[in-house]
């Protein structure tokens, strides 16, 4: 089989930039944001925020609610209530529409790029009519494959 093991490398590496899509979208297209504390009161406040506090330790606190003056939520698996008195910020993970467009455009830059690329590395491009295959499949010379050592058409 023809460049069988560029293949196999060709496939690994989809695979490995298939695996790697989703996470870096999920990271590229959302940014940390500050989030006020009423913010936290609604049903359509953050599922989850970091919290820092004033004596410099920072957690990640799942599904926040305010309760008067107080942040509740489960950090590590527990549940917990922090003082708004000892909170120093909230952030949350939002959306954003120009990370998301500058994603966006240089993925579709990498496609075009990549088409070019593979459009240029392949022999029978541009005279793919005319090219003529051994029986393994490789691009070989038409006038060999004709039986013609020699002439104008060749």
């Amino acid at each position: 089989m023809r460049n069988s093991f560029l293949s196999t490398v060709s496939r690994m590496r989809l695979h490995v930039v298939a695996a790697c899509v989703p996470a870096i979208l999920a990271v590229a297209c959302t940014t940390m944001q500050p989030v006020k504390p009423y913010e936290l009161e609604g049903a359509d406040g953050p599922k989850s925020v970091v919290v820092k506090r004033k004596d410099g330790t920072t957690l990640i606190m799942a599904q926040p609610a305010m309760h008067g003056d107080t942040i509740t939520g489960l950090a590590n698996g527990a549940s917990l209530d922090i003082p708004l008195s000892q909170v120093a910020s909230l952030q949350a993970r939002e959306l954003s529409p120009d990370r998301t467009r500058n994603v966006v455009l240089v993925a579709v830059g990498a496609v075009v790029a990549g088409g070019i690329f593979y459009l240029n590395s392949r022999p029978a491009v541009g005279n793919a009519a005319h090219a003529c295959y051994d029986e393994n499949g490789n691009v070989i010379n038409c006038c060999l494959a004709q039986g013609q050592n020699s002439g104008t058409g060749c």
